[in-house]
């Protein structure tokens, strides 16, 4: 059935592109997103950041959302067993600091956008619960939001229109092992920590490790990848079936293949949702790879005096095809800093490349160890030390493992001021030492500009899963002053063009939620976005789904 909704839209859009072109270019001049403090004051910016005014006067009036009220509630409720520890709301129900805490607690991720509103708050535990809830959403035309951890840094599962926040975190069981396909299947809900703690045991691990720990439903739709992305692939390769449930009438589930590791059978739906940030239907369970530990692993790092240099290195590096390389990751010298400043270590502060090499013999891991580190040493890179020690390889990783929580201490502030933006880009590899190296030092001059401001700063970190050429600027600033963040969305924004005009993307990892927006719009053409909203409003024919995230408007 969803099958054939599609080939009638997409035919739909070849017979009427050239007129949907021209109205999709008009809706492009006023195109919007969200870019707001926490304290809700506007922030715009001039190419990519809009506010949040403008986002309002794109929701589609031809489909109203109706009013959430108490009859919504106690359906709900009714569909929770009358559970009533699994559903809070400021609105309705008992009155008490509980439901105003857990409300608050997840109407807002680890981005810098203000807090989100819903009208309710539920825990569902079953595949059916979420059906039932779907369902009624879709009815009764309730806007809906999945969401698991809340670690997103683009706003994507903050629930901005009112109506009922999913939150999928009960729903954290692994089903089953399939210890001779090397495969798992699990509810989404679960932590990529309490996957592979499960997992240690038979020794084995899920080789997909995104800096936050997130949850599997998130990974899944934001598309993660992580440090081990190198060697085994972003989320994308390592998903083999999902369980959606679709917004329609019923709240239908399906499962979107077998467990086969190919098939040329149909569409492919997993990927479909893969990367949907919710808009299409809400993922409840997944298969997914899984591998064996490795039995031996050596840690290296190696310093260099720019930043350029250590990008050529991991150029190079990646041309040779340097066999057993897990893990290859960048820190600039003002990261270093932030790790010496906030833990008391005395590394040499210059810019510094990390890795680590997996296989089943240290002689041979120690071969690739040492083609590093003569390809480091043609690039002016020195100091190279490995280890296949444990307790060594801690020390080794330190710096990147915690930079991110160090990256704070770059700015001084009080208590709960100091927040962090993070920066998501990603080019060609071919391209990563071009963009890093005008980056740094345009971020440089942007701190001088904000120093005579008065908003001074130390330059932000630089971090990067570069072997990928995907790297984060870790950029803080104060919540209370406005002005201060507006200059780094104006940064960023010329990042992301940077990025897109080197043919790379204004997201690696973190998903559009709304942070991207006008990234999207300006890396992707007109005709594919609109593409893309006619599959949205195809499968989701009401539009409940996570709506204005992604999209500037889906009308």
């Amino acid at each position: 059935m969803i099958g054939k909704a599609l080939i009638v839209v997409l035919l739909a859009v070849v017979v009427y592109q050239t007129l949907q072109i021209q109205e999709y270019k008009q809706q492009l001049d006023k195109s919007v997103g969200i870019n707001s403090s926490r304290n809700t004051e506007q922030v715009s910016s001039k190419t990519i950041i809009h506010d949040e005014k403008s986002k309002a006067e794109n929701t589609d009036s031809t489909i109203p959302y109706s009013t959430f009220t108490a009859k919504h509630y106690d359906s709900i409720l009714n569909i929770l067993g009358g559970d009533q520890s699994r559903l809070f709301s400021t609105k309705f129900g008992p009155k008490d600091d509980n439901q105003t805490l857990t409300v608050e607690k997840y109407t807002i991720d680890a981005s810098h956008f203000h807090r989100g509103k819903a009208d309710v708050v539920v825990f569902p535990t079953s595949n059916e619960e979420v059906s039932k809830i779907m369902a009624l959403c879709v009815n009764e035309r309730i806007p809906i939001v999945a969401q698991g951890t809340l670690t997103g840094l683009e706003g994507g599962a903050v629930p901005y229109e009112g109506g009922v926040a999913l939150n999928l975190r009960l729903m954290r069981s692994v089903i089953r092992i399939y210890e001779e396909d090397l495969q798992v299947q699990v509810q989404v809900g679960i932590k990529k920590s309490e996957l592979n703690e499960y997992l240690e045991k038979q020794g084995l691990m899920f080789a997909v490790d995104p800096g936050s720990d997130s949850s599997i439903g998130g990974q899944l739709s934001t598309g993660a990848s992580g440090t081990l992305s190198i060697a085994h692939g972003t989320i994308r390769e390592n998903v083999i079936q999902l369980k959606v449930v679709l917004p329609d009438e019923q709240g239908t589930i399906i499962t979107t293949k077998s467990r086969a590791l190919k098939s040329s059978t149909g569409f492919d739906l997993t990927h479909l949702f893969v990367g949907s940030e919710g808009l299409l239907g809400i993922i409840v369970e997944a298969t997914l790879k899984i591998i064996a530990k490795p039995s031996k692993v050596l840690a290296s790092r190696v310093i260099f005096n720019t930043i350029s240099e250590a990008a050529k290195t991991v150029i190079e590096i990646k041309s040779r095809g340097v066999s057993q390389m897990a893990r290859c990751e960048l820190i600039n010298k003002y990261g270093i800093m932030a790790v010496n400043k906030l833990f008391n270590r005395t590394y040499e502060t210059k810019p510094t490349l990390f890795f680590e090499f997996h296989g089943s013999d240290e002689a041979s891991l120690k071969v690739s160890s040492t083609i590093v580190q003569e390809i480091a040493q043609k690039h002016n890179g020195y100091g190279y030390l490995a280890t296949t020690d444990e307790n060594e390889q801690k020390e080794v990783w330190h710096a990147r493992r915690n930079v991110y929580y160090a990256a704070f201490r770059l700015k001084e502030g009080k208590k709960g001021d100091v927040k962090l933006y993070v920066t998501d880009v990603c080019v060609p590899i071919s391209k990563l030492a071009q963009i890093i190296e005008v980056s740094e030092k345009e971020i440089v001059e942007f701190n001088e500009k904000q120093a005579n401001a008065g908003n001074f700063t130390l330059p932000p970190a630089i971090v990067g899963h570069v072997a990928d050429g995907n790297f984060h600027f870790m950029i803080p600033y104060l919540d209370s002053n406005k002005q201060e963040l507006e200059a780094i969305l104006k940064f960023n924004d010329e990042l992301v063009q940077r990025a897109i005009q080197l043919e790379g993307t204004c997201s690696g990892e973190h998903g559009v939620g709304i942070g991207k927006q006008g990234g999207l719009s300006i890396e992707h053409s007109p005709e594919a976005v609109e593409l893309m909203r006619t599959i949205k409003k195809a499968i989701d024919k009401n539009q409940v789904l996570n709506r204005g995230k992604v999209f500037p408007c889906c009308d």
